[in-house]
């Protein structure tokens, strides 16, 4: 899985502080003003204190902008369940690639490790695939014949949230008994938003171990063609 963190809204701090002090006071100049006047650290500080104290609607002001290669159909399909601005999903179809294309597929250690169970999974991964040809061969349009490909299917997904929403998904998706794909993406989108803004998640990542999680292992993508 790669995860990129394409765009954002530009001072995410300064942003989040003036939403919470326009509440406070209905000149907008003298608002604007007020991160020029506070210190960053008295700025970071007064956010924790609105997420420590659930007062966190101001963080809905920033907006951050996520592209995801090599996750699985099912993955998106859980992950656009969760509140979002906007999301655009890349579709297998003969407008946009050729029908004898490679179709990559996730693999975990347990099942790359085992000859039989991978054999297994690629007789009935090959067989949806061919189901889905054979059905556009037929004349069936894409756009129906790939609810039979299957959910292992890797695609690519682009989505917005507010800072609000990030927050939201990753409290649900970083701890260890989650979906093992969403929860790589929830600490891939950590540790992006941890170097743009790391108020934002700065409690999520010293609640939560990363000890069990290993990038570079729990997943691999195999491709198959057929």
């Amino acid at each position: 899985m790669r995860v990129d963190l394409v765009a954002y809204t530009s001072n995410p701090v300064d942003t989040i502080y003036m939403a919470s002090k326009i509440c406070e006071n209905r000149n907008a100049m003298d608002v604007m003003s007020e991160p020029l006047i506070a210190s960053q650290e008295q700025k970071e500080e007064f956010i924790k204190t609105l997420i420590q104290t659930d007062n966190d609607f101001p963080l809905g002001h920033v907006t951050f902008t996520f592209l995801v290669e090599n996750i699985s159909f099912m993955g998106i399909h859980q992950l656009i369940q969760y509140p979002m601005v906007s999301h655009s999903q890349y579709i297998h179809s003969d407008k946009y690639a050729d029908l004898e294309f490679r179709i990559p597929y996730p693999l975990c250690d347990q099942m790359n490790d085992n000859e039989e169970v991978k054999e297994l999974v690629f007789n009935f991964l090959g067989q949806g695939v061919n189901f889905y040809l054979a059905l556009i061969k037929l004349g069936i349009p894409p756009e129906y014949a790939k609810a039979f490909l299957p959910q292992a299917t890797i695609s690519a997904v682009m989505f917005t949230m507010n800072g609000k929403e990030v927050r939201d998904f990753l409290k649900y998706q970083l701890g260890s008994d989650n979906q093992p794909e969403l929860r790589m993406l929830a600490w891939n989108m950590l540790n992006k938003l941890n170097k743009v803004c790391p108020v934002l998640v700065a409690d999520l990542k010293e609640k939560f171990s990363p000890n069990d999680y290993d990038s570079e292992r729990w997943m691999s993508v195999v491709g198959v063609r057929f």
